[in-house]
């Protein structure tokens, strides 16, 4: 039986990483990394003031020399038996497109502008934006908040684009549309960039776009316009709907499949985050819980007696939905505390508290673990003690 394989590429805040797998063994047979050329030199950073932007050539170059690193030195089958390319980005990092879908920063006039590059998921520079998203949200008849935690942070998606708008006139004047890094970089592999004709990616929809089925996509015109009358218009040369992983972004275009010396039949995948595909990767099973990076503050690897997996109730993984750690919209920090902690409701099970954690709790929520930690210093943030819950159920 001919041997498939398939390329994932991760990209980290410093480097990309291409994995080539073997489809039929699971057996990873090639890999290489890549560092990010301008990001290594400080370019177009002031972390003085919180802000971290990246050049798309840094990402298209990474993409090609990772691809081509991973494949070096494997029989010439391998190339010619890849069937699949899927991509995994930090978030929310968006970047101003023009109407082709190409970032300003590749175009001569905005080539050295940091507004017109991709805007890091850890630039902190749209705090008072957040805020007051935050402020219009929680005042709303409909929530917009209410699946991504209840409180939007300044390293997503609107804030950011909001923040630039406001401080750079050539950007809002020039920028037909908003693309985040992982819709963008699958979008370049087949060769189609068009902002209205891209899929794009759920989990970065949901989480940082506050788009949702149950409010017709993503939120409604009169709540942007309400922030701010600058977001006016902007919705409608977004995205109406969303598209899960599991689906195509298209086929490789023939550039590419040059380039990387693949076929040109080759799938590229739907983009995502890389906090939740590390998920993904994990083999997520319902009951199973994963820590997938330093964003998520509670561990734990309590491991029952009758069963070999964790029992977590996992109603609440998908978006933050299990406890809230979105950072701080004020200061650009850390959650000031979590609303939903995992609390014991009978040996060997968990729940999740949706209640606030509190100084007057009736029961401690302290399971038998390995081990178990909230925050740095293993205390919550909101008041320094161990948490209790307020409810149990």
């Amino acid at each position: 039986m001919q041997h498939q394989y398939t390329i994932g590429l991760d990209y980290g805040t410093d480097s990309v990483r291409a994995l080539v797998v073997d489809t039929q063994t699971g057996e990873a047979v090639g890999t290489a990394v890549h560092y990010y050329e301008r990001w290594k030199k400080g370019l177009y950073c002031q972390p003085e003031l919180s802000q971290f932007r990246q050049h798309p050539l840094d990402y298209v170059e990474g993409l090609e020399a990772s691809i081509k690193g991973a494949l070096q030195g494997l029989p010439s089958e391998v190339a010619a038996n890849i069937v699949g390319i899927s991509i995994d980005t930090t978030g929310s990092t968006p970047v101003a497109v023009d109407e082709q879908g190409t970032p300003l920063s590749l175009l001569p006039e905005f080539a050295e502008n940091p507004h017109g590059m991709f805007i890091l998921w850890k630039d902190h520079t749209a705090n008072a934006e957040a805020e007051e998203i935050n402020e219009v949200a929680h005042r709303w008849p409909i929530d917009y908040t209410k699946y991504v935690g209840g409180i939007y942070s300044s390293e997503w998606f609107w804030a950011k684009i909001l923040r630039t708008l406001r401080v750079d006139e050539q950007v809002r004047a020039r920028a037909f549309s908003w693309v985040e890094h992982c819709d963008w970089i699958s979008a370049v592999l087949t060769g189609n960039t068009h902002p209205l004709e891209m899929k794009r990616s759920r989990c970065a929809a949901g989480h940082k776009a506050m788009w949702h089925n149950e409010f017709d996509g993503l939120p409604a015109e009169d709540f942007l316009v309400a922030i701010d009358p600058l977001l006016e218009g902007l919705r409608a040369r977004l995205f109406q709907n969303s598209y899960t992983s599991d689906q195509a972004m298209g086929v490789i275009s023939e550039e590419w499949a040059a380039r990387l010396g693949l076929p040109n039949n080759v799938v590229i995948g739907v983009g995502a985050f890389d906090c939740h595909m590390g998920a993904v990767g994990a083999e997520i099973q319902p009951y199973d819980f994963v820590r997938g990076n330093g964003d998520f503050y509670l561990r734990y690897a309590y491991r029952s007696q009758r069963r070999n997996r964790s029992l977590v109730d996992s109603r609440y993984l998908w978006a933050g939905r299990w406890f809230d750690y979105p950072r701080n919209a004020r200061n650009g920090g850390r959650s000031v505390g979590l609303r939903r902690l995992l609390c014991v409701v009978s040996e060997g099970h968990y729940r999740t508290c949706t209640h606030v954690v509190r100084r007057n709790c009736r029961r401690r929520a302290r399971p038998k673990t390995d081990s178990i930690s909230f925050g740095r210093s293993g205390k919550t943030a909101r008041d320094g003690q161990r948490p209790r819950c307020a409810r149990l159920g």
